[in-house]
C-alpha cells in the first residue's frame, strides 16, 4: 500500500483520477457543495438557479464508476442565487443555505424517513452495472422550519460551528436524534458578520441573533469556525473579506476564569498576508484537541493566487494567541484560488494518517497538496488541468470516504475524484 513518504514520487494518475461520470442537473453555475457529515453518500448542492439538490452518490466498485441520484430538490424558499450550503453538526440534522436575496434558510432533514430509503438506494447502487444517468426522485427529505433575516443585501457564506451540543428538545421529525451545536454564522455584501443560535438544538424553528460582527471595511466571502473548541471554552470564528484581510473573532461572556461576563464577540485578530481579496480558509483537522496548547495551522486562499499556510499558537483561553504566517505558495494556480479544503484520512489498510489539501479556481484546476506533519509544510503533490471547463467554485473531501474528493463550477457540473491508494 501507499505510504504517506511514498506519496510526493507519484505521477498525477497515480495519485488521483476523475471518477466516470457526473452531476449536470443543476441548469446554471454550481457554487458549493457539501457532504453529510453523518451520510457519506449525501451530497448537498447549490446553484445559481436558486434550488438545493441533494444527492446519494456511489463510486462503485470495482468499476470506479459513479452512482448518483437526485433524491430532493429544494426551490420556491429563495428568489436568488444560493450561495452556500453547510450541514449542521456533528449529527447533520440541518442544512443552512446562504442567498443574494439577504436570507438564509433552514432546512431540517427527516432522518427517519431517510432511512426507509437508504436500503433501496444503496441496492439500486449495487444493481447498476454501468454509470448511472442523474436519475431523480423528490423524496421530501429536507423540511423548511426557518428564514434568517438581516443582512441587508446578500448573504456570500454561512457555517455551523463545531461545538459540541446537549440534547434540548425532542421532534417527531427527529425522534431519538442528538442535537447539533446551534451556532451558525453569516456573512454578507454589508460588511458584516452575524452569529446566530438556535433555541431548539434539534428542530432549529426558533433562533436569536447573538451578535453582528461589524469591522470589515469591504464585501466578507466567507466564514468558517475554529475546531478547537470545548464546552468551556470561547468559540472562534475566522472570516475572509475583500479588504484583503481575515478577522478572528472571540465569542463573548468568557475571561481568563472562564466565568460569563459580556456577550458581546470581539475581534481579537486581524491577519494581513494576502495581497487581494481572501475567497477562503480552512482549518487543519485536529487530531489533539484535549491538548490546549497544541499548534494549530490554517490555510487561506485568494485573488492573489496565493496558498498562505499560518500556524496558531493557542495558550490557556486565547488571550496569548499568535498567528502568523509560516509559508506561502503563489506558483501552482494562474488564476484566483476561490477555494481551499483540508483532511485527515487514516489509510483504511495501514491506518496511518495522510494530511491532504485542496484547491480550486478560476483557472479550471485542482490542486492536491500534502501537509508534511515533520516539516509542518505543505508540498504540492499534483494538478489537475481543465478539471472543469469553467471556474471551480468549490471542493470538497468526503470526511467519511477515504480519499473521494468533489467539485463544482460554472459550467454547471458536480465531478468526483479519488485518490489511488
Amino acid at each position: 500500500m501507499t505510504t504517506n513518504d511514498d506519496l510526493a514520487a507519484l505521477t498525477t494518475q497515480e495519485i488521483i483520477s476523475a471518477v466516470e461520470g457526473n452531476v449536470s442537473d443543476h441548469e446554471e453555475s454550481v457554487w458549493s457543495i457539501a457532504w453529510h457529515p453523518k451520510y457519506s453518500n449525501l451530497l448537498a448542492t447549490c446553484s445559481s438557479d436558486k434550488t438545493v439538490r441533494l444527492y446519494y452518490v456511489r463510486v462503485l466498485s470495482p468499476s470506479g464508476r459513479l452512482f448518483a441520484k437526485c433524491i430532493d430538490v429544494l426551490e420556491n424558499q429563495h428568489n436568488r442565487t444560493i450561495r452556500r450550503v453547510d450541514w449542521s453538526l456533528p449529527s447533520g440534522n440541518a442544512l443552512a443555505c446562504a442567498s443574494f436575496d439577504g436570507t438564509s434558510s433552514i432546512w431540517i432533514l427527516l432522518q427517519n424517513k431517510l432511512q426507509n430509503h437508504l436500503q433501496a438506494l444503496e441496492e439500486e447502487s449495487q444493481n447498476s452495472k454501468e454509470s448511472s444517468p442523474t436519475t431523480s426522485a423528490n423524496l421530501g427529505l429536507l423540511k423548511c422550519v426557518s428564514t434568517l433575516e438581516g443582512h441587508e443585501n446578500e448573504v456570500k457564506s454561512v457555517a455551523w460551528n463545531y461545538k459540541s451540543a446537549s440534547l434540548m428538545d425532542q421532534s417527531d421529525d427527529h425522534d431519538g436524534e442528538d442535537g447539533d451545536c446551534g451556532l451558525l454564522a453569516t456573512c454578507g455584501r454589508d460588511k458584516t458578520v452575524w452569529v446566530w443560535e438556535a433555541i431548539d438544538k434539534v428542530g432549529f424553528s426558533d433562533f436569536d441573533c447573538n451578535s453582528v460582527c461589524s469591522g470589515h471595511t469591504q464585501d466578507v466571502k466567507f466564514v468558517a469556525w475554529h475546531p478547537l473548541t470545548r464546552s468551556n471554552m470561547p468559540s472562534l470564528l475566522y472570516s475572509a473579506s475583500y479588504d484583503n484581510t481575515i478577522r478572528i473573532w472571540k465569542e463573548g461572556g468568557f475571561e481568563e476564569d472562564h466565568d460569563r461576563q459580556s456577550d458581546e464577540w470581539k475581534c481579537v485578530g486581524i491577519l494581513r498576508g494576502h495581497t487581494s481579496t481572501v475567497w477562503g480558509l480552512a482549518f487543519e483537522p485536529q487530531l489533539s484537541s484535549d491538548d490546549p496548547e497544541y499548534p494549530q495551522y490554517m490555510v487561506s486562499v485568494g485573488d492573489d493566487k496565493s496558498l498562505i499556510l499560518w500556524r496558531e499558537d493557542v495558550v490557556g483561553n486565547y488571550i496569548d494567541m499568535n498567528v502568523t504566517q509560516v509559508q506561502t505558495i503563489s506558483d501552482v494556480h494562474t488564476r484566483t484560488i476561490y477555494y481551499v479544503d483540508w483532511c485527515v484520512y487514516k489509510h483504511p489498510s495501514t491506518g496511518q494518517s495522510i494530511s491532504l489539501v485542496a484547491t480550486a479556481g478560476g483557472d479550471n484546476t485542482i490542486a492536491i497538496y500534502q501537509f508534511d506533519t515533520t516539516t509542518r509544510q505543505l508540498k504540492l503533490l499534483t494538478k489537475i488541468a481543465n478539471a472543469h471547463d469553467s471556474d471551480i467554485n468549490c471542493c470538497i473531501w468526503n470526511k467519511n470516504e477515504f480519499g473521494l474528493l468533489s467539485s463544482c463550477s460554472d459550467d454547471g457540473a458536480v465531478k468526483f475524484w479519488k485518490l489511488k491508494m
